[in-house]
């Protein structure tokens, strides 16, 4: 007990000793408002954070004649970002995360204080969220093998750094907005400065403890994708917190990627019953667990049709899926019925009528 106390006391003085003279900057890029980023947004003012989102209305009108925002047009993206950075005080510590499926789930004396204790004890000043999965292979095998851990892969959603190693990350590379030709995205200009670099001069770590970042699409317990392939069990909701139980930490950022922000699919009828929420998704089931009331008041506000999900998990009209869900509705649930009683009429009246008939006859 007296060594955790040790340590809690530590991290306590090493923040406030900070906290005068450095700041803790929250970013993020997005080219315009997006629904998406509602969750986000949502969980970082619910841990007390203020967001700075960078780059609107900056992304570059024409690519080359592609209109995608994405791929290889993400230089934009480290543009944003760099020129945030490069006039901050050199102990400002700057968090970046993905704008369209993360979720922060500590406040940030929690954050920061991991944040320290791991720059004390690496030497590292900069964390990059370490995955399970080499994606889409960009020079994967030249990662080193991490004893003890699955999560090897540099996943660039989530990173957290002081604004001097940033600045040293960015230099002696050239950022085009749109990207080379080898790249497929801004994460493989990441994973290329990272190796090329000797993991920037020591300067750089993966968080393959997952004691900042956890990336995954899964939450075990919570209504997830059919198509992740995460192990059940293997990161938990546990007392409001998110665990990893493999490597035993409590990461402080939940990134939700590929099918763990995908809309569970609309071809699936039977998810009209199976899930609470048709057409929700799995990044804003784990928000809603997360920050019940929150988005229980979402739902209930009156613009939303009840339906915010819908619209966040798709980024479709919202007006298409009130539409839509209340069709499948009336289609499934109420047109059965519907012609059943029309058929069960006709024939009361037809047979009503036969035995009319035979009373006629009769008489």
């Amino acid at each position: 007990m007296s060594a955790h106390l040790a340590l809690a006391v530590c991290n306590c003085m090493w923040f406030w000793a900070d906290a005068s003279v450095a700041q803790m900057h929250l970013v993020t890029v997005a080219d315009s408002f997006d629904l998406r980023q509602i969750p986000m947004m949502s969980s970082a003012s619910y841990q007390g954070y203020s967001v700075r989102v960078l780059g609107l209305g900056k992304a570059p009108t024409k690519y080359e004649n592609e209109d995608s925002i994405w791929g290889r047009r993400l230089g934009w993206k480290l543009i944003s970002f760099h020129s945030f950075i490069v006039d901050l005080p050199d102990d400002d510590v700057v968090l970046f995360l993905d704008a369209f499926d993360v979720l922060l789930v500590d406040p940030p004396t929690v954050l920061l204080a991991k944040f320290r204790d791991m720059q004390r004890t690496t030497g590292k000043q900069l964390f990059i969220a370490a995955e399970d999965n080499p994606g889409y292979g960009f020079r994967a095998s030249e990662f080193p093998k991490i004893k003890g851990s699955k999560w090897q892969w540099i996943n660039s959603g989530a990173m957290i750094g002081l604004a001097s190693a940033w600045r040293k990350l960015f230099s002696n590379h050239s950022l085009p907005a749109t990207l080379p030709s080898k790249y497929t995205s801004d994460q493989d200009w990441m994973i290329d400065v990272y190796l090329n670099s000797s993991e920037v001069g020591g300067l750089a770590g993966l968080d393959s403890s997952c004691n900042l970042f956890q990336v995954t699409c899964k939450v075990s317990a919570i209504t997830s994708h059919d198509s992740c392939n995460s192990p059940d069990g293997e990161v938990i909701l546990e007392d409001g917190h998110i665990v990893n139980t493999v490597t035993g930490t409590r990461p402080s950022v939940l990134h939700l990627v590929g099918a763990g922000h995908w809309a569970f699919p609309r071809a699936n009828l039977r998810g009209l019953f199976a899930r609470p929420r048709f057409e929700s998704c799995h990044y804003y089931e784990v928000a809603r667990v997360l920050m019940p009331r929150v988005f229980e008041d979402l739902e209930n506000t009156r613009v939303w049709s009840g339906k915010p999900f819908a619209a966040i998990c798709t980024n479709d009209s919202l007006i298409w899926h009130v539409f839509y869900t209340n069709f499948l509705l009336f289609v499934i649930v109420y047109a059965p019925w519907i012609i059943l009683g029309t058929i069960s009429t006709g024939v009361c009246l037809m047979c009503r009528k036969k035995m009319n008939k035979i009373d006629r006859l009769m008489d």
